[in-house]
C-alpha cells in the first residue's frame, strides 16, 4: 500500500479525506499513519522508504504536502504542494501518488 505519514500536529479532517479520496479514485490501496510532527519531505520519504509500493505521503502543520518515490534522492521529492494556499491540487496530487504505482500518466493541473 502507499503510506500516508500525517504530522501528528494535522487535525483536518477535510484534508485527510481529500488525500485518501484521490489515492482511492485510482483503486490502489493505502494506510495512514498519525507520527510525529517531522518536515512533510521527510515524512514522504520515510513513508515511501517503508512502503512495499515505493510511494509515500508526508503532510506537516506547516501546510506542505508532499508525494515521494524511494528511488529518488531524500531531499527531491517527486511533487510538494502548500494545501493552505492549493487545497484544490490535494486530491490530485494524490491521484498521481497512485498513478505512480499504476504506471498511468499523471494529471497535470493548470
Amino acid at each position: 500500500s502507499i503510506n500516508i505519514y500525517i504530522s501528528n500536529k494535522v487535525n483536518n479532517k477535510s484534508l485527510i479525506l481529500d488525500i485518501v479520496s484521490g489515492i482511492e479514485e485510482e483503486s490502489v490501496l493505502y494506510e495512514t499513519f498519525i507520527v510525529d510532527e517531522k518536515d512533510a519531505t521527510d515524512l514522504a520519504f520515510s513513508a515511501a522508504s517503508e512502503s512495499v509500493l515505493e510511494v509515500g505521503v508526508g503532510v506537516d502543520s506547516k501546510g506542505s504536502l508532499v508525494v515521494h518515490y524511494k528511488k529518488l534522492p531524500p531531499d527531491k521529492p517527486l511533487f510538494k504542494i502548500n494545501y493552505n494556499i492549493n487545497i484544490d491540487d490535494v486530491r490530485s496530487t494524490c491521484s498521481n501518488a497512485a498513478r505512480l504505482v499504476k504506471g498511468t500518466p499523471f494529471i497535470i493541473n493548470k
